[in-house]
């Protein structure tokens, strides 16, 4: 495993699959408050409804994504309920993490890399989260357990020296963003 690699603690790895689409992807997950478009957001909301044992946990599991599921359940959705909560994990979102972007034209290979990260932060024997991470509230024990917020991608193949050098060298390339970009500044944990 390429060790140096492994100096994260709570995050995720993602890519978009679209053409043109990495703004809008992290604009999902950062700004628009809305689980059904982003399952950062969802399971960051099962954790802070799970950390307080919160009867609203089963409702907010519910996709309301289509018109006709949101009428055929909306006697059972606290609207009101919903945007607070949608508020509290963009400030959790905008106030804990950072991320950081590097460029890779082709789907299969952003697909490829984004396993690779994943896996090889998975299978770390270093800790990926810290005793106060939101995410050990999760209902999904693959979140808790792997210290990572996703369940897709866990315990594959990881990145080797070779590949790590490879992704040092994306990451340096990476026009206007100083090398690594990161928005918010993450607040201490």
């Amino acid at each position: 495993m390429a060790k140096s690699f492994v100096k994260w603690t709570n995050c995720s790895g993602g890519t978009h699959t679209g053409k043109n689409q990495l703004l809008p992807r992290l604009n999902q997950h950062f700004l628009k408050a809305n689980k059904n478009r982003s399952i950062f957001r969802k399971n960051i909301g099962r954790c802070i409804l799970n950390k307080e044992k919160s009867d609203y946990l089963s409702v907010w599991e519910i996709d309301t994504t289509s018109r006709a599921e949101r009428e055929r359940v909306s006697a059972i959705i606290d609207f009101d309920f919903e945007r607070e909560l949608e508020k509290r994990i963009s400030t959790y979102i905008q106030t804990k993490l950072s991320f950081c972007i590097f460029k890779i034209d082709a789907k299969e290979e952003r697909l490829r890399w984004e396993s690779k990260i994943v896996s090889t932060l998975s299978r770390s024997t270093e800790p990926n989260s810290s005793p106060t991470w939101l995410g050990r509230h999760s209902t999904k024990q693959k979140i808790r357990e792997s210290g990572l917020w996703q369940v897709n991608e866990l315990y594959k193949e990881e990145i080797t020296e070779s590949e790590l050098e490879e992704l040092e060298g994306l990451i340096s390339i990476v026009p206007n963003y100083n090398s690594i970009y990161r928005y918010p500044k993450p607040a201490s944990q």
